[in-house]
């Protein structure tokens, strides 16, 4: 699993503990909670399907906390999220024209996974290698979409306290 990661210091000079890290994969949506009745109780599960991306995140963020340590309880931290998405096979041509993207293509992915459901599980990944004690720590951040431009879907995960 190759990562870059920067901590210890905002490159400003004020001593503000920030991580930036990418983790390369194919990024799959926290998805919702499901219920089924046995013997007229019901009892709610979490699907497994993203549990395989969920174990990059962490598994990249357990190198990075064991060399740089964790955010305190209680810190506000922002966290920002850029997913890079594969194109799907419709946007290239055709022939010759195999890897050019067509004029007609999105320029951003619009449709599913959602942002906020890509959000959840690697929040939820990065609570789990401990870089933080909760995700309700997180008080600002930015999530975002894009296709990847080389061809390497990810995420990049920029983490720091937030001192407005």
């Amino acid at each position: 699993m190759e990562g870059r990661h920067e901590t210890h210091g905002s490159g400003r000079g004020d001593g503000v503990k920030s991580l930036t890290i990418f983790v390369p994969g194919l990024p799959v949506a926290q998805p919702r909670p499901r219920a089924v009745s046995f013997r007229g109780h019901a009892r709610m599960y979490s699907p497994g399907t993203s549990n395989e991306w969920k174990a990059c995140v962490i598994h990249a963020l357990r190198a990075v906390v064991a060399d740089a340590g964790s955010f305190p309880a209680g810190v506000p931290i922002r966290c920002d999220l850029t997913f890079y998405l594969p194109r799907p096979k419709g946007h290239f041509g055709s022939g010759k024209n195999l890897h050019t993207i067509k004029p007609s293509a999105p320029k951003r992915p619009t449709g599913k996974p959602d942002r906020d459901n890509l959000d959840k599980a690697v929040c939820d990944a990065i609570t789990a290698a401990g870089v933080w004690r909760d995700d309700s720590q997180v008080t600002d951040g930015r999530i975002r979409k894009r296709y990847c431009l080389d061809g390497q879907s990810g995420c990049e995960i920029r983490i720091t306290e937030d001192v407005e």
